[in-house]
């Protein structure tokens, strides 16, 4: 660790080199939804639109616990559908390090009600998309989400 003129740890170089190396690091990202398709849809949408990043799938809510429990996920792309008795569970965190900040849940839903929106926000997602977004819309939104993600996390 540098050292400063008074022979103690300069904690400004230090702070730059946590931050070069919290920054270098890819995005990690989870996808939960029952459909297969849906999915890679969403995967492939995201690697397109996130630049460097790691994708993890979870088919159902348990599977999608499982891999907060072991793996530190900065964003979590979800289907309602398939989270909705979990949804609290996973937008608090069911983080692999407690000391990790729970990772930003986005829900991707069929539902555009409002009250199921509201719903879903009251339950701690940070927003919510159609499910059924053309292709280039979907990327786009989630270019957006990822820089914010990227934001929240550090790592921009």
């Amino acid at each position: 660790m540098p050292l400063d003129r008074l022979g103690k740890p300069d904690a400004r170089q230090s702070g730059d080199e946590a931050s070069r190396r919290s920054s270098s690091r890819p995005i990690r990202v989870l996808v939960v939804d029952q459909g297969a398709t849906a999915r890679r849809r969403v995967c492939l949408a995201g690697r397109r639109a996130a630049g460097q990043s790691q994708w993890f799938e979870a088919a159902d809510a348990d599977a999608a616990s499982r891999t907060l429990a072991f793996s530190a996920i900065d964003l979590v792309l979800a289907d309602f559908h398939t989270i909705r008795h979990n949804l609290h569970r996973l937008t608090q965190g069911a983080a692999a390090d407690p000391c990790e900040p729970a990772p930003l849940v986005v829900v991707i839903s069929e539902d555009n009600e409002p009250q199921g929106i509201q719903q879903m926000l009251d339950a701690g997602a940070e927003c919510c998309l159609p499910k059924h977004l053309p292709q280039r819309i979907l990327e786009s939104e989630l270019c957006r989400i990822v820089a914010q993600t990227r934001r929240k996390a550090g790592l921009s």
